[in-house]
């Protein structure tokens, strides 16, 4: 009797680890793996890994994984690609609002900045959570050398966000565009060559302060939840964890 009781707890054992080597190997992708090259700043591992998931496995790639992988296309400037990867990402989630801010930061990114304007122009409900709308939104005006809603989009970002590094960066760029003898720096005459370049340098760390953004964010905080999967650009305060939705 005790040796059939044996031969029965073997039979079950070795039923129920073959059973669990056989899910092992046909879900041999998990997120968490993920999440820990993110830990060692290994993006290309990164890129690597969840492209081999998404063509070995597509029906168990989960939303947050489109949304990591088309940050980093983006991050790598394969804006097309981030943008089919953003709007896969978005027909899955529930959680629309970090893939249509991504979809217009990758616009925006990629020069379009209508587009941008246009995606998102439809977000700016969510600019109390999120401010860095107003923010990127002055910055394709900006681009797209209009004046006055570039001053209306950043005085409204600073309405919401007074304080920080990027705030005091945006009110110093406000300064520029508020004088009554302002001209664009391509506008300016040769004895304002220095004032031209200042400016060109004050634009210039705007622009690549918005778009280094998305990479330091899951550099910090890499383990995001769906419901709370940030938005790439998303605007730090140095030292501060962003108070927002959120890349």
């Amino acid at each position: 009797m005790f040796l059939r009781y044996v031969v029965f707890f073997f039979l079950a054992f070795g039923i129920y680890f073959f059973s669990f080597s056989q899910e092992v190997k046909e879900n041999p992708y998990n997120i968490n793996d993920i999440y820990k090259y993110y830990e060692t700043k290994n993006f290309e591992k990164v890129k690597e890994k969840l492209e081999l998931w998404l063509s070995n496995s597509p029906s168990s790639f989960p939303p947050e994984a489109f949304l990591i992988l088309g940050s980093i296309y983006d991050h790598l400037k394969l804006y097309d690609l981030a943008i089919k990867v953003f709007e896969k990402g978005m027909e899955l989630s529930k959680n629309k609002f970090p893939f249509q801010a991504n979809i217009a930061q990758a616009y925006r990114h990629k020069g379009d900045h209508k587009k941008a304007i246009e995606l998102l122009s439809l977000l700016t409900d969510k600019a109390t959570l999120y401010p860095e709308i107003y923010f990127f939104l002055g910055i394709s005006y900006f681009e797209l050398r209009d004046r006055i809603k570039t001053i209306s989009y950043w005085e409204l970002y600073l309405t919401l966000k007074p304080a920080g590094v990027k705030p005091d960066k945006v009110r110093s760029a406000l300064a520029w565009l508020k004088q009554k003898d302002f001209k664009w720096p391509e506008e300016l005459k040769e004895e304002n060559s220095k004032q031209a370049e200042e400016l060109k340098k004050l634009a210039e760390e705007l622009k690549k302060q918005s778009t280094e953004e998305k990479i330091k964010e899951i550099d910090k905080d890499p383990k995001l939840k769906e419901e709370d999967m940030n938005i790439q650009d998303k605007g730090k305060q140095e030292g501060e964890k962003f108070d927002e939705i959120e890349r």
